[in-house]
């Protein structure tokens, strides 16, 4: 089956390009969107799901394209995402023996998509094109959201043979079915969309001002819809942030009225953890009557408890992370675990749902600190960012860097699966692309028309501006 939809994207995008004259960036930035990552094939230690094969045909052929030119602008999320690889790379070979098998994974996994991201947004004739496909797939995914959520089935896996997760198939939360579409797990379906949302917001501004078609203004809302289908809390609340983090980036004058409220409710529930934590459980209809020990003292156990405790059972082994941390292997395999962990605690809280920690406990104090700068440089760039189409060119740099910082914030709760990671280092890829805005020029006062004016019969005329 991966062979096959592979091959019906690479013709899809050799016609493209025939009829063209050129390599469609929109349309492989489609099909990347749109592509199940579910469906995959193993090379060795390598794993390319479709996502990741339309990627790499839309590399190749633009690489061996007759008309490509290469006036590649580097920034300096280049230079994070390369240091990032190479910290990766650098904790695999003090911890593992398989190093080297590993190597070309890591740098396919974290280098390609980014790379793709950097070269689809390359030229700005490409930016109206891209604007209008991820604006489509917006709609798309969020439709595909709503039916596999409402009928309790995913109908594109339905029919490429694909059940779903666990959570998709057995968490039935209000009645409604936790839709996954194209991706493994309703929580990455639904950050994938929380992504994609700044591109809804920027398609509504653009309608209301007359440069886009009038269905683009309800954009946000379909998107919004598509995010709750997934019953997902964590997607929402990134919805959420990123609307308030862009308004206070827009609005100078307003900035303390939204973020001293926001900052305020964070410190609240932090001060209330457990019962945020209570009201949490109950939202989601969980049972908490699972008690553990952790550390002598016995605690309640939940799915939502658990993003908590994983912190306290791990506690001692971050403090031993180091600079390249446990690597890979350590996280993955049975028989290398990591060490600091209570013995009746690890296949509880296997599953870390927490990317800092799981990522310090992976490529220690140096890796987690890179991925912090990429997530950082790429919100400055974004906020920074100008972009043709609206009035003000930086409305949807604001709704992009709020959404970097909202994604930052939301990996607290769970792992960076290669589900929605892909997605993120595409739009990483796009950010440090997209063009930067030019200071305003000073003003000159305008200059009135020349009024001859003659001085005395038979002299010369003179021109007299103010």
């Amino acid at each position: 089956m991966f062979f096959v939809l592979l091959l019906a994207a690479t013709g899809l995008l050799v016609t493209n390009t025939t009829l063209n004259k050129r390599v469609s960036a929109a349309l492989a930035l489609t099909l990347v969107l749109l592509a199940p990552c579910w469906i995959y094939t193993d090379i060795g230690a390598i794993r390319i799901d479709l996502r990741m094969g339309v990627a790499l045909v839309f590399l190749a052929g633009l690489a061996l394209h007759p008309s490509t030119s290469y006036h590649l602008r580097f920034t300096a999320a280049d230079f994070v995402i390369v240091a990032l690889i190479a910290a990766q790379i650098t904790s695999e070979f003090l911890t593992s023996a398989t190093a080297v098998s590993v190597m070309p994974d890591i740098i396919l996994q974290w280098g390609a998509p980014y790379l793709f991201g950097r070269i689809v947004w390359r030229s700005t004739e490409d930016q109206s094109r891209n604007f209008s496909a991820i604006v489509t797939v917006c709609v798309v995914l969020s439709v595909w959201a709503a039916i596999e959520s409402v009928t309790r089935m995913n109908p594109v896996g339905k029919l490429l043979g694909f059940d779903g997760s666990i959570q998709a198939m057995n968490d039935i939360r209000w009645g409604l079915r936790r839709a996954e579409g194209n991706l493994t797990h309703p929580i990455f379906f639904g950050l994938q969309l929380a992504m994609l949302f700044p591109f809804a917001m920027a398609a509504a501004r653009q309608s209301r001002e007359g440069h886009g078609p009038a269905w683009w203004r309800y954009a946000p809302w379909i998107v919004g819809a598509g995010t709750f289908f997934t019953m997902s809390r964590g997607p929402q609340l990134a919805i959420l942030l990123t609307l308030a983090v862009a308004y206070a980036v827009r609005f100078p004058r307003y900035r303390r009225a939204v973020l001293v409220p926001l900052v305020c409710a964070i410190g609240l529930v932090g001060l209330n953890i457990n019962r945020a934590v209570e009201l949490l459980q109950v939202w989601s209809g969980e049972d908490s009557s699972m008690l553990l020990v952790i550390k002598g003292e016995p605690v309640h156990y939940t799915g939502t408890s658990h993003r908590l405790l994983q912190l306290r059972v791990y506690e001692e082994a971050v403090a031993n992370a180091g600079w390249f941390g446990y690597g890979s292997v350590a996280l993955a395999a049975t028989g290398v675990k990591i060490p600091y962990i209570e013995e009746h605690l690890r296949q509880m809280f296997f599953s870390i749902d927490n990317h800092y920690l799981q990522f310090v406990l992976q490529t220690g104090y140096v890796g987690i600190t890179l991925f912090l700068l990429l997530c950082l440089t790429s919100a400055y760039t974004a906020a920074t960012s100008a972009v043709g189409g609206t009035e003000n060119r930086g409305y949807f740099g604001a709704y992009f860097a709020a959404m970097f910082v909202a994604v930052a914030v939301l990996v607290f709760t769970v792992w960076l699966a290669s589900d929605y990671r892909f997605v993120l280092l595409v739009m990483f890829g796009i950010s440090a692309s997209l063009p930067r805005r030019r200071p305003a020029e000073t003003k000159q006062p305008a200059l009135v028309p020349t009024v001859p004016l003659h001085l005395t019969p038979g002299h010369p005329s003179l021109s007299l501006t103010r």
